[in-house]
């Protein structure tokens, strides 16, 4: 929160406080992790919700200790849920090559 405190003594009033989104049902995390049949990791999904629910209380605690500003937490986890019977997009769309990189010691 040292950010969010910074831009506020630099004069900001009015600050965003992004939470974590759906990490376990990121293409990177299933392809290390695997799901076991499920759509994503659920282990790491339960932490994604208990680190927002206590940057949702930080967050409150911020408005009521800064009543001259407006510090407002954005949900990504209820953003990035699936609407209706559209998937979530948890499989890369195409294969990025990978790049080499060989270390020259001199």
């Amino acid at each position: 929160m040292d950010r969010q405190l910074t831009v506020y003594n630099l004069g900001a009033r009015k600050i965003a406080v992004f939470g974590l989104g759906q990490i376990g049902c990121t293409p990177a995390e299933i392809k290390r992790f695997g799901t076991n049949g499920k759509p994503c990791i659920e282990w790491i999904n339960d932490a994604v919700k208990l680190f927002n629910d206590e940057l949702t209380s930080l967050v409150d605690d911020l408005n009521s200790d800064y009543l001259d500003a407006r510090f407002t937490f954005i949900n990504l986890t209820s953003i990035s849920a699936p609407q209706g019977d559209v998937p979530l997009p948890n499989a890369p769309c195409c294969q990025a090559p990978v790049v080499l990189v060989e270390l020259v010691k001199e």
